[in-house]
């Protein structure tokens, strides 16, 4: 090993180690491959903080689908509605048009409505037209309902359900008169005054859902949430429920003496 001098203070001398070619040689290896490490961790760092930038892109956009999907539930659930639905096979709703005359079982509609994963998009997007058609065909269906109600004011004005009182064919009309009134008030009222008129139909339903005059304003009722809701989901349901009402409707008019008013 070689020594070097080196000045120190007072005139004194330090004696220091000289290191040879090769030591200092493997000095420098060790200092090359310790900047070489620091560059690769730099790189890494780098890559590891680009990779949390991108993560927590998808967490904000996960958490936002979710807080939409909740909104959604939550705007279903605003304003709840009875289904009632027969599980006869022989008493099965018939789709049906006034335009076309076509009819389509509730079976083949369901059927209608389901596609397998691996469908092509050529066959997604034919479904879903039909889907759309099946659900004009089902508002159309309402709104002749709703067409025949207009007759209902009529009736109360020329004195028809007077009549009907005193020849007391209509038990309990004094009592649910009321009610029907207020329905047609709110039904020639803004959204919010349907909206209030439909959620009053549904929960007086159980006391005069076997009465003709009241499913017809049920079914009026359920064809203006068609028309105010936006989303199609909830637009089909309310159109298929008020068809449904409808139909009721028109099988308890057939029954009646006074069918021909509706």
């Amino acid at each position: 090993m070689l020594l070097r001098a080196v000045a120190g203070g007072a005139g004194d001398a330090a004696v220091l180690p000289s290191l040879p070619r090769e030591g200092q040689e493997k000095v420098l290896d060790r200092l090359d491959f310790v900047l070489t490490s620091l560059v690769a961790l730099r790189q890494e760092v780098e890559e590891l903080r680009s990779s949390l930038r991108g993560l927590a892109g998808e967490i904000v956009g996960e958490v936002r689908s979710h807080i939409e999907e909740n909104q959604r539930v939550a705007r279903r659930r605003r304003f709840p509605f009875v289904r009632e639905r027969s599980d006869s096979t022989g008493s099965s709703s018939v789709y049906f048009t006034a335009s076309s005359g076509a009819t389509f079982t509730d079976a083949e509609s369901e059927g209608g409505y389901t596609t397998a994963n691996a469908e092509s998009d050529n066959e997604r997007d034919s479904d879903k037209e039909s889907e759309d058609g099946e659900d004009e065909a089902s508002c159309e269906t309402v709104k002749m309902g709703r067409k025949d109600s207009l007759d209902l004011e009529v009736e109360a004005s020329s004195g028809l359900v007077p009549s009907a009182l005193e020849n007391g064919a209509s038990s309990g009309l004094e009592d649910v008169l009321p009610l029907l009134q207020q329905a047609d008030e709110m039904h020639h009222g803004d959204e919010h005054g349907k909206r209030e008129g439909f959620q009053l139909l549904l929960n007086n339903k159980l006391a005069y859902g076997s009465r003709q005059d009241f499913l017809w304003r049920l079914a009026r009722a359920y064809s203006d949430m068609c028309e105010l809701t936006e989303e199609v989901s909830e637009k089909k349901s309310y159109a298929l429920d008020g068809k449904e009402e409808a139909e009721a409707a028109l099988e308890k008019g057939e029954e009646s003496a006074d069918c021909h008013l509706w």
